[in-house]
């Protein structure tokens, strides 16, 4: 008797990755939902285009793509205390624009990959450092 199915081995990478990747997914949304819908969603997002990028057939242009698409848009995060901000704005009359401390843009998060992506080519893979000729 002929089988017209294909068995498929359990142990084959492409579905440890999935099912690795689906539990990480559960395991982080689960975690998500006791902050608000905004960051939920954030987060759920960014869990969805970092386990992406292992399924790119290319990682650097993968990330050089997202890094494109972030580029225009204008989020960041301040990393300290609003408070403390508001106050030196005040004492100070700082321009609304010029935020005294650390901050950070959602385009630094793929380009910080990127950068990391670089360096691991430079020192494990020997890649040797390649500046184009200008004219």
């Amino acid at each position: 008797m002929k089988t017209l199915t294909k068995g498929y081995n359990l142990l084959d990478i492409h579905w440890a990755l999935a099912i690795l990747g689906g539990s990480f997914i559960a395991a982080a949304a689960a975690f998500v939902l006791h902050y608000s819908y905004v960051w939920s969603g954030l987060i759920t997002l960014g869990l969805a285009v970092w386990v992406l990028s292992f399924t790119a057939k290319n990682f650097r242009s993968y990330w050089l793509a997202i890094f494109a698409l972030t580029l225009p848009l204008e989020i960041k995060k301040l990393l300290v205390d609003s408070e403390y901000i508001r106050e030196v704005v005040r004492l100070n009359t700082l321009p609304v624009g010029a935020l005294p401390g650390p901050v950070i843009y959602l385009s630094d998060l793929p380009f910080a990959v990127l950068m990391v992506y670089w360096i691991f080519e430079i020192i494990y893979l020997k890649r040797k450092i390649f500046f184009p000729q200008s004219t």
